[in-house]
């Protein structure tokens, strides 16, 4: 059986209009093969940069 997703947070929670932003996601098994976090722009996804910070 595989472990549930939990997602704690996710900072900032909102962006200003043609800016670049950062998108920090904080949660429990974020890191599971087959788990995805999506973020479309434009209606085009964006390439995720993924750092696995211990507690």
């Amino acid at each position: 059986m595989p472990c549930m997703l939990v997602l704690h947070s996710v900072q900032p929670i909102c962006f200003e209009a043609g800016s670049e932003g950062c998108l920090t996601v904080f949660g429990h098994n974020l890191l599971q093969p087959n788990t995805r976090l999506l973020v479309s722009t434009r209606g085009k996804y964006l390439d995720a940069q993924v750092a696995n910070i211990p507690p």
